[in-house]
């Protein structure tokens, strides 16, 4: 009995050594060849892809053209969302000294009449002071929230930095302004400036603009001078477009589902390289990597449309596929350096998961945060609905220098740390797809 049982030890490690080995062996030959690369750099020649834009259209079309090529099953799933274009935009600082400020429009921004408007500038370093000020302080102004987002490998600022742009128009109009300008979400030192969805909607007739760091600089100095600003905007609402979520789909032996997600639009600025053409590049080539594998979970890979601009692909995806076997879910929309954290839990499927991948977590100096995924924006559905989630984290130093910038192009993208990226997504996604019960 003792000589059987040893040998069903041995027999285990065995498998479980030979696996081990298997999944290194994918990774490596995963962060040495380019695919993710050569998936980018075609993204990114067909430009901005916002939503309702001709480059919105042909991203699904190529999106599409790319599952087929690694041969797996691929499909559309329509979905109706909400157009909005940004026109000319002049700001000019008049009072007490003229200049012209470099700045954007955020997402929803309203227009102003032909003649702009004009008002005193009221200043706040934050967005909680925001909420503190009384009505009158605010009322017929133009509010001006200047919190400073720093550089941290984790990109912890943005949270508070979207927050500022999300909320602070909403708050300002409450309180009777007629424009609001914030100093970027961003943590670059150049003057291009940061756009970004906000709470309000174009029809709340609010001007929402965000301003380059130096010009948000220069308003910050002239705080006690009373200073004036005039804006003029062009922008404008559109009739609503059909949109297209891209879903690609390797059937296991279990119906069991892995997801993978990014999101295929941009804004309307730069090439969105790395927001989200980064992600984009993985989830494909991912898909082509673990194409001719023999599965005993389905994967499958979703390219979310319209996540700039409301999560509107996120939601029809939720609300078409919300009772499906979802087990396990990623999402890649972060960072531009090699990853070096990655969160799961250690129970479940994600625990067997990391632990199959700790000698390659060591090497290249991964840690590895025992506490539950909380996924991105696009799966951020599935939360209250059993399903497990890992964050690979990669190194965001620099990713806010550029993120919804004109300056988001393709050679903001080192080769070498989208193949790292790459190679622990598809590493944890085929884990996932090929570990048994």
């Amino acid at each position: 009995m003792r000589a059987f049982f040893l040998a069903f030890i041995l027999f285990l490690s065995f498998n479980v050594y030979g696996l081990q080995k298997e999944i290194e062996k994918f990774f490596y030959t995963v962060v040495n060849d380019n695919k993710s690369f050569i998936f980018l750099e075609q993204l990114t020649r067909i430009g901005p892809r916002f939503i309702g834009s001709q480059g919105n259209v042909e991203a699904v079309l190529w999106a599409e053209k790319v599952f087929k090529d690694c041969g797996v099953k691929v499909w559309k799933e329509d979905f109706i969302a909400p157009r909005w274009v940004r026109g000319k935009l002049e700001v000019a600082l008049i009072a007490p000294v003229e200049r012209k400020l470099i700045a954007i429009e955020l997402g929803g921004s309203s227009g102003t009449p032909k003649e702009g408007i004009e008002g005193e500038v009221v200043y706040f370093d934050s967005l909680e002071k925001l909420k503190e000020a009384p009505e009158h302080a605010i009322s017929g102004k133009i509010v001006f929230v200047d919190f400073v987002m720093r550089r941290k490998r984790n990109g912890a600022d943005y949270r508070e930095g979207s927050r500022t742009r999300w909320l602070g128009p909403k708050i300002a109009l409450e309180k009777g302004a007629i424009a609001y300008l914030m100093r970027s979400a961003g943590t670059g030192y150049d003057r291009f400036p940061h756009t970004g969805i906000t709470a309000i909607s174009y029809s709340d007739g609010l001007p929402a603009i965000a301003l380059a760091p130096a010009d948000a600089d220069l308003l910050r100095r002239l705080k006690d001078s009373i200073p004036r600003v005039k804006i003029f905007s062009s922008s404008r609402q559109l009739a609503p477009v059909t949109a297209y979520n891209v879903l690609g789909e390797i059937e296991g032996k279990s119906r069991e589902i892995i997801l993978l997600g990014a999101h295929l639009d941009s804004w309307d600025v730069g090439e969105g390289a790395i927001d989200d053409g980064i992600g984009v590049a993985t989830v494909l080539a991912t898909a082509c990597y673990i194409a001719n594998y023999s599965l005993n979970r389905t994967v499958r890979f979703v390219l979310f449309n319209n996540e700039e601009f409301g999560l509107d692909g996120a939601r029809d995806y939720f609300d078409r596929h919300k009772d499906d076997p979802h087990i396990l879910a990623l999402e890649a929309d972060f960072g531009l350096g090699k990853v070096f954290k990655i969160r799961g839990e250690k129970k479940g499927l994600v625990g067997k998961v990391l632990k199959s991948i700790r000698r390659i977590l060591k090497r290249y100096n991964v840690k590895w945060v025992e506490e539950k995924g909380r996924g991105g924006a696009d799966i951020s559905f599935f939360r209250d609905r059993g399903v497990q989630f890992i964050d690979i984290t990669p190194d965001s130093t620099f990713y806010f220098d550029y993120h919804h910038t004109e300056n988001d192009t393709f050679d903001k993208v080192q080769q070498e740390n989208l193949q790292n990226i790459t190679a622990f997504y598809a590493t944890v996604v085929y884990t996932a797809a090929t570990l048994k019960e």
